[in-house]
This record gives C-alpha cells, sequence and structure tokens, in this order.
C-alpha cells in the first residue's frame, strides 16, 4: 500500500506543477494555445492516473477498521483534483472561444466596411 501511496503523491504533485503551469500559461499576453492544449491533454492522463490509484487506495481503506479511516476527508481530497481539473478545462475552452470570437470578430469588421455614400448634385 506504500508503493500506491508514493505513486499517487508523485501523480499528484506532478498534476499540481502542470495545472500552476498552465494557470500561468493562460495569465501570459502572447497565449501559446499549443502548449496549452497539451498541458490539458498531460492533465488528462494525470487525473485517470490519480482516480485509478484513488481507487486502489480507497478499496484499501474499506478494508481497514472503520474507527481509523476517515473517508470524508480522503474523498474530500479525491474530489479536490477532479474540480481543479474541470474548472481549468472549462476557463481553457472558454478562453479559446473568446479568442476565436476575437479574431472572427477583427477579420469580419473589414468586409463589413462600407464607402461613405457621396451625395450628388444634379445641377
Amino acid at each position: 500500500m506504500e508503493r500506491i501511496m508514493r505513486t499517487l503523491d508523485l501523480h499528484r504533485t506532478s498534476f499540481t506543477e502542470i495545472f500552476d503551469s498552465t494557470n500561468e500559461f493562460l495569465t501570459k499576453e502572447n497565449l501559446d494555445m499549443n502548449q496549452v492544449r497539451s498541458n490539458i491533454q498531460l492533465l488528462e492522463q494525470k487525473i485517470q492516473n490519480i482516480s485509478q490509484l484513488d481507487q486502489r487506495y480507497l478499496d484499501w481503506l474499506l478494508d481497514q477498521d472503520p474507527e481509523y479511516v476517515d473517508l470524508d476527508s480522503e474523498t474530500a481530497k479525491i474530489d479536490e483534483y477532479m474540480c481543479k481539473f474541470s474548472a481549468l478545462k472549462m476557463k481553457v475552452e472558454t478562453h479559446v472561444n473568446l479568442s476565436v470570437d476575437k479574431s472572427y470578430i477583427k477579420a469580419h469588421r473589414a468586409d463589413r466596411r462600407v464607402a461613405p455614400k457621396v451625395a450628388l448634385n444634379s445641377n
């Protein structure tokens, strides 16, 4: 079980580092969307690994003496990573959608410009 806990700690630490760097990327003016997308893919893999290890850990906890196990705090830790990941993914998707909208509007503003009408005098 100790091996599972160490592996889980490593995955959680790695998740946190990638999570923080992705948040940092989102605050930069010149956003590298390829880097952000690759970080989101890495986070998806990490969260899957963490979920599998968490399940194994919870199964082990359920086999232990219930008096000494605080399942509520353990499941809260598990949920924290899922919530962080979901919030970041929504933030990235919103950012991407806003970027696409801004570039679309910018590109189509030039198409909508109409030459001013000139009044013709019929004298």
